[in-house]
């Protein structure tokens, strides 16, 4: 009995590429979110673009390739992950760099101990 491993290959390809996206990338990151969650996004995600992809995938004949193939898809997900994430924190950085100066100019142009 031959079972078609390929689809499911590509499915499990693209939801590893999502899931690890989703571990780094801060709106998804927060502990208020379950890993199962997480996970069945990237799953479900995952079969959504094994159904639109036009392309055909063709599973590797021996088990290293896969598995190469396997760790160059979390190898993505790694980096896209951590892109997103510096951008955001970079934009958090400039956030509190700017709450940090305007508190700082208040406290020069208030004084609470002249009333002023």
């Amino acid at each position: 009995m031959i079972l078609p491993f390929a689809p499911l290959y590509a499915i499990l390809g693209g939801a590893l590429r999502l899931g690890i996206f989703w571990i780094l990338v801060p709106p998804f990151s927060f502990k208020g979110l379950p890993m199962q969650v997480r996970a069945a996004f990237a799953l479900c995600f995952g079969f959504f673009g094994y159904v639109n992809s036009a392309a055909p995938w063709q599973m590797p004949q021996h088990s290293l390739d896969c598995l190469v193939h396997l760790l160059q898809h979390a190898w993505v997900g790694f980096v896209l992950g951590l892109s997103v994430r510096l951008v955001f924190g970079a934009i958090e950085l400039a956030g509190s760099l700017l709450s940090n100066e305007i508190g700082l100019s208040m406290a020069r142009t208030f004084d609470p101990t002249a009333q002023s």
